[in-house]
């Protein structure tokens, strides 16, 4: 009865390992989706108006969805704490609050970043609307990834703990 309920819980385990990664996958995907939302809010906003950068990011937060309103709000608290200019506040707050991101896509963010705030409306909408075309499609790609993988991440952690059963049996 003890090995019986041993194999269950080693099963159950590395389903949870699997479904993990999947979550993973698609956390990813959801904070893709949320900061491009979010950028393409500011890059509308600019049609009307330039805010000052703190308020204009706090804008965007307020209508987007976490993890990207906290990133934005971060920045923009940074901004009201006079801690320095926006680039670094960006690089760390991107850093710390988008973790389910890649490199890659940190980087979009982080060409985004050396714009805002230092250069005109103009050259700062256009690179909004290259980081939002960007965005999507690394969300279209993470979409495909967790499609494929996903399946694969399942499959793989019920047969390596069918194996562990197996083995410890």
């Amino acid at each position: 009865m003890l090995k019986l309920a041993g194999a269950a819980l080693l099963l159950l385990g590395s389903a949870g390992v699997g479904r993990a990664l999947m979550g993973r996958l698609k956390q990813r995907e959801k904070t893709l989706e949320a900061l491009a939302g979010a950028l393409a809010q500011m890059e509308r906003e600019l049609d009307f108006r330039l805010p000052p950068m703190g308020e204009w990011l706090l804008g965007a937060a307020e209508g987007s969805a976490e993890p990207a309103s906290g990133f934005l709000r971060e920045c923009a608290r940074g901004l009201d704490r006079q801690e320095g200019p926006l680039l670094p506040l960006w690089e760390r707050a991107a850093k710390e609050r988008l973790t389910a991101l890649n490199r890659e896509d940190v980087q979009i963010l982080l060409d985004l970043g050396a714009v805002l705030g230092r250069y005109g409306w103009e050259e700062q909408k256009k690179a909004l609307a290259l980081a939002v075309e960007r965005l999507f499609q690394a969300r279209a790609q993470a979409q495909e990834e967790r499609r494929g993988k996903g399946k694969v991440y399942g499959t793989l952690s019920l047969a390596a703990g069918a194996l562990l059963v197996i083995v410890l049996i």
